[in-house]
Formats: C-alpha cells, structure tokens, sequence
C-alpha cells in the first residue's frame, strides 16, 4: 500500500493532523507522502490563501465566524458550479499527473479543499485509487455533500447524524476520532516532564497558546494571571508564529514566566502541565485531551471552534469563559483546588484511550483491501464495547 495525504496550509491543525497519520503509517512500515493540495493549482494560491486564512484568522476574527456562518447556510456556496469548486477542480489535471507518477493507491484528505479536488479527480479520471477524508473538528464542514470519499472518519460516534444530515452515506462512516501523534497519547510522565523542561518539581504549571497563530486574548489574559496566580504556579505562553505577540511578551520580566514562539516541545509542555487555556481549535484541544490535560477555551473565531467547543463543554472534557477576567478566575480557582482537577482529568482518561491515528490506519488498510464490511463489524463491535 502506498499512501498520499493532501493537507492544506490554513491552519498548522490540517498538518498536524497529516504529520500524525504520516507518523503511525511509517511506524506500520507503509509508505506514505504528504503533499499541500492546493500547490497542485499553484504555489502561489496555497500562499496567498495561507496568508489571508492567516490574516483574518489573528485580526478579523469576526470575518472568520461570519464567512463560516454563511458557508452553513448557502450550500450552493462549493456545489460543483461555484466559483471556489471550479478553482479548486482546475488543479485536477496536476493533481492526477502527480498520483499516476507515484502509483499511490490511497488519498487520505485532511481539509474539505483537498476533498473536493480528490472527488473531482475520480469523478472525471476514475483512477484505481481509494480515497478518505478525516476530519479536523467535531463538526461536519460545510461542503461535506459535495465530496465523494470511499470513506469518512470523523471525531466522534455522536457526530454521525449531523453528517448524515449534511449528505454523506453513513455506511462511510467511521468514528475513528481526531489524529494527533504518539508523543501526546503516549506523554512523558508529569515529573520526567517537568525535570527535561527545568521546571520546580512541586507547585502547578499553567500552559496557555492562541493555537499556531498566537490568536486571541494571550497577552490581556497572561498579565492578568500574573497578577492573580497561586505563589507556586508557573506559566508558558505559547506565542506560535505570531512574531509581534512574542516581542511583547518575551519583554516581560517576571519570575516563573516562560515565553516561547513556534515549538515542537507541545507533548512535553503538556505533560509538564495542570492546566491548558487556549482556543479550541479541532487538533489543539484533542492533544490536550490525548494528553488528559484539564481544558479551558476561550471563543476567538467561532465557526467550526464554537461547534468543538460546545461539543467538548457537552461532554465534560472543557469549560470555558466569556472574557479573560472569567477565565483567570475560573484557572485560579481550579488550579488551587487539586479535587477538580482530578475530576477533569479522570474524565478524560475514561473518554481518551484509544489512538485515532492507530484506527485511522487500520480503517485505510481494510479500505484499501476492499473489506468495507469488516470495517462496519469492527466498529459496530467497538461501539457496543463503549456502550
């Protein structure tokens, strides 16, 4: 079996995702490639859309819950005559030189973009590929009915209506959860974590990040946690690529404040953590719940992050706050009250055991076996098991 992932670059949770996938698929020995999908129609549309994703995401944030709000209700807005659809189908022709050239024999999309380009492909090629589209956020995206995916894996058994009613054949779905990679649902333990990071092996550690764009909040609710945090606490703030968030910050000289920009030590700040504050992008909050880090999310965007959250919150694997002054006073309580989190943690044990990334691999081996059937049994028997 060789493999392709389509990623796209809004958002370092589409490449997260792919890494993870990319990861156990080596760890099995199965080749696999990752390509950004939107390079098959240019490079530089992947860049310019990156930045603009990027732009609105950090400083219009209100465009971003508008535009999201007006995908759910125009559904015409990606059908096969739109203007966005016929741009993403005129990378099909590139697309399908590179698949032939490298003999895959699946397509595994992580962003409804590449979805879409994939669909389009074996709609006017029919190659002898297999395709599948994993999800990023606990919610079905907009423009999911106009993809045409051998199979979907979504992040949650409870989600399976919600795609249903937005047109996808349930026999293609499968509850495999959201992909993170093995450093978070295998972490270090909590004191080995802490002593590789030279933290204080005692008192409590408080992680905060505005997700790998530095969004949101950061600055206002850090300097108000100094003010009102526990003698032993500690925080890292994580400034992601947002380079003038990370000036400002790391202009600070305050005791126990560790400020840092884009890093690959997340699993071990995790592990090293009691407390996660962020935005509650799809692959930022399942890390931390992989990583059964108590969660508290602020609501930067809306969009697809109000549906994780409002999932999450349903669940009891987050709480969140509508403004820094509530969220400081909601970390400080939780974090000077070892009982709560216990019970946050615990809950996320019981409901976070399983690696997705191990499920999704397994489900794209049956896939391209051609046992779908057997694929249906496992889950409808891990599905029991749960109940």
């Amino acid at each position: 079996m060789k493999v392709l992932i389509l990623t796209c670059n809004t958002g370092e949770g589409h490449n997260s995702a792919a890494a993870a996938i990319s990861q156990e698929m080596n760890r099995q020995q199965i080749s696999c490639d990752t390509a950004d999908a939107l390079s098959f129609i240019s490079e530089r549309l992947s860049k310019i859309v990156c930045a603009c994703h990027k732009h609105v995401y950090r400083h219009i944030p209100q465009a971003f819950r508008a535009g999201y709000g007006y995908s759910e209700k125009h559904e015409a807005l990606f059908s096969d005559h739109s203007v966005i659809y016929r741009a993403l189908a005129s990378g099909t022709d590139n697309l399908r030189d590179f698949v032939e050239a490298g003999e895959y024999d699946l397509l595994i999309c992580v962003h409804v973009f590449s979805a879409l380009m994939a669909s389009e492909l074996q709609r006017r090629c029919e190659l002898p590929v297999k395709t599948m589209f994993i999800s990023t956020d606990y919610t079905c995206s907009p423009s999911m009915a106009e993809s045409q995916m051998d199979l979907y894996c979504i992040g949650h058994r409870d989600l399976a209506q919600e795609y249903a009613e937005n047109g996808v054949d349930p026999a293609r779905l499968y509850a495999s959860g959201i992909p993170v990679r093995r450093e978070f649902t295998q972490p270090q333990d909590r004191s080995g974590a802490r002593q590789a990071l030279e933290l204080p092996a005692d008192g409590k550690s408080l992680l905060i990040m505005g997700g790998s764009m530095g969004a949101g909040p950061v600055e206002e609710l850090t300097l108000k946690l100094l003010e009102q945090r526990p003698e032993d606490c500690d925080l890292t703030v994580i400034c992601g690529n947002n380079g003038r968030l990370f000036e400002k910050m790391n202009n600070l000289e305050v005791r126990g404040l560790r400020v840092l920009s884009f890093t690959r030590q997340i699993p071990l700040l995790m592990a090293a953590s009691d407390l996660f504050i962020t935005k509650p992008g799809g692959l930022s909050i399942s890390e931390a719940a992989a990583c059964h880090l108590p969660l508290l999310c602020m609501d930067v965007v809306g969009g697809c992050e109000l549906r994780n959250l409002d999932f999450f919150k349903a669940r009891d694997w987050a709480d969140s706050r509508p403004d820094t002054a509530e969220l400081t006073r909601t970390a400080i309580s939780w974090l000077t009250d070892p009982d709560i989190l216990a019970q946050k943690k615990q809950q996320l044990e019981r409901d976070f055991k399983v690696s997705a990334s191990e499920r999704i691999v397994s489900a794209a081996k049956e896939l391209t076996a051609g046992r779908l059937s057997t694929l249906a049994e496992i889950q409808q028997l891990r599905l029991a098991e749960e109940h």
